[in-house]
């Protein structure tokens, strides 16, 4: 028991680590542009993958560090905290990644401009409301998670096929990018959940501030379950595959488990570990694609 306790305790910095600096997140970005491009049968573009990794990562690093720039010493989240702490650091590096992107932009092909354009006017719309409109405002028309959980779908699932005329763009997109986007919410309707009382105290607007805890029970609960429904229709009508199906049963079975069991995962932020980590899960498939 001493010897797993001392383990468990070893491993607590690295997960904090993870979840500070949105390892998983990056990870997971290369991960799903793989395994989309697998599913539709496109040769995937690494120059692509590690840009839309790197563009993830530049995201939600921006955001944790002007959310703890915001907050300064009301934050009450680790990662806000750390951010705001290690902004000297933090800031050199994402100009440093944000040069990296833009080398990298040199060497992508033109047909995926236009998409990651959008996704990019997309992102810079999300920051400007988020930053620049006052609170009130935001509460009556933006509803942040639905908005994110879109445009990473869109990330995700539509990107790999920029370089394939529409004309022949796989059935199975619709089906998978509606399934990815439920799966999103839930993910960050599970966040929400679990931050509602940290949100609520440093009064950084979420889902969590608008309505309560069990009403966002419920919409992890109603959304994870879409997603399967959609995954399970299109298994049932031929356009996901076995594997594809299975895939998609995993994560949206690990975030209905996490949901259920909010002891376990309120300690030490596991929840938001477990949470990204779902989106690594596609890597575990590649050899089967």
């Amino acid at each position: 028991m001493f010897v797993q306790m001392k383990r468990i305790k070893l491993l607590v910095p690295l997960l904090n680590f993870i979840n500070t600096y949105s390892i998983c997140v990056a990870l997971g970005s290369f991960s799903c542009y793989v395994f989309f491009s697998k599913v539709y049968k496109v040769q995937p573009n690494y120059v692509v993958a590690l840009g839309l990794a790197l563009g993830v990562w530049f995201i939600y690093t921006l955001d944790h560090l002007l959310d703890g720039i915001q907050l300064k010493y009301k934050a009450t989240a680790r990662r806000h905290k750390v951010q705001f702490a290690k902004q000297k650091t933090v800031a050199p590096l994402l100009a440093a990644v944000g040069l990296l992107l833009l080398l990298l932009a040199c060497y992508v092909p033109q047909a995926y401009y236009k998409i990651v354009g959008i996704l990019i006017a997309l992102t810079t719309a999300h920051f400007m409301i988020n930053y620049l409109v006052p609170v009130r405002f935001k509460r009556k028309f933006f509803f942040k998670e639905a908005f994110i959980a879109v445009v990473v779908a869109v990330g995700f699932c539509v990107v790999p096929l920029a370089d394939i005329p529409f004309a022949v763009w796989p059935s199975s997109m619709p089906v998978l990018l509606k399934a990815l986007v439920f799966l999103n919410l839930t993910n960050l309707f599970v966040f929400s959940f679990f931050d509602k009382e940290a949100d609520q105290e440093a009064e950084v607007l979420s889902l969590a501030q608008l309505t309560t805890a069990r009403t966002i029970h419920r919409l992890c609960v109603l959304s994870v379950l879409l997603s399967a429904v959609f995954t399970s229709v299109g298994l049932w009508q031929g356009e996901v595959s076995v594997m594809v199906w299975f895939v998609f049963f995993a994560m949206q079975s690990s975030l209905f488990i996490i949901v259920t069991n909010k002891r376990y995962f309120q300690v030490e932020d596991r929840y938001r570990f477990f949470g990204d980590l779902i989106y690594v899960y596609p890597l575990a498939a590649m050899p089967f694609l």
